[in-house]
C-alpha cells in the first residue's frame, strides 16, 4: 500500500468531449484514450488504482474512461466536492458577493457561443429555476 505514487494530469480535452457529450453528440472511446495518453504514459501508472475525476465534466465520461483505464482502477468521483469548493471560492470573492450567488447560478470562464450552448443544455437537464451566466476571468 504505501508509499503511495501520484500521478497527475489536467487534460482540458476532456473537458471538450464532456460538454460535447453533454450536448448530444458522440464521444468514442478512442477520443477518450487520446485525452488521457499524457497521464497513461507515464512512469508508474502500470500500479494505478484508482483516478479521481477531479472536475465537475468527468463524471459524463466515467463510462468510457473506466473502459479505458480498465476494471482494475476505482474512478472516484468528486463532482459534488469540486462544485462545493467553487462556490466558497466565488461566495469569498469580491467581483462575486455570496448574495448574487443562487442556488441554481451557473458559472463559466467564458461568454462564447459555446459557453451559451452548454448553458442552454444544462438548464434543460435539471438546471432549472433561476439561472444566471456570470463569465469569469479564466
Amino acid at each position: 500500500q504505501w508509499p503511495i505514487t501520484w500521478l497527475q494530469q489536467a487534460p482540458a480535452r476532456l473537458v471538450e468531449l464532456a460538454e460535447a457529450r453533454l450536448m448530444g453528440e458522440p464521444v468514442t472511446e478512442s477520443e477518450i484514450a487520446e485525452a488521457l495518453e499524457p497521464l497513461l504514459s507515464q512512469p508508474g501508472v502500470e500500479a494505478m488504482d484508482a483516478l479521481v475525476l477531479a472536475c465537475t465534466h468527468f463524471p459524463l465520461l466515467s463510462d468510457l474512461i473506466g473502459a479505458v483505464v480498465g476494471p482494475g482502477v476505482t474512478l472516484v468521483d468528486s463532482g459534488s466536492a469540486v462544485a462545493r469548493q467553487a462556490l466558497r471560492i466565488l461566495a469569498a470573492s469580491s467581483a462575486t458577493p455570496a448574495e448574487r450567488i443562487e442556488s441554481h447560478s451557473i458559472f463559466v470562464t467564458s461568454s462564447d457561443a459555446r459557453a451559451e450552448q452548454v448553458t442552454a443544455c444544462l438548464i434543460r437537464n435539471g438546471f432549472a429555476g433561476p439561472s444566471k451566466l456570470l463569465a469569469l476571468p479564466a
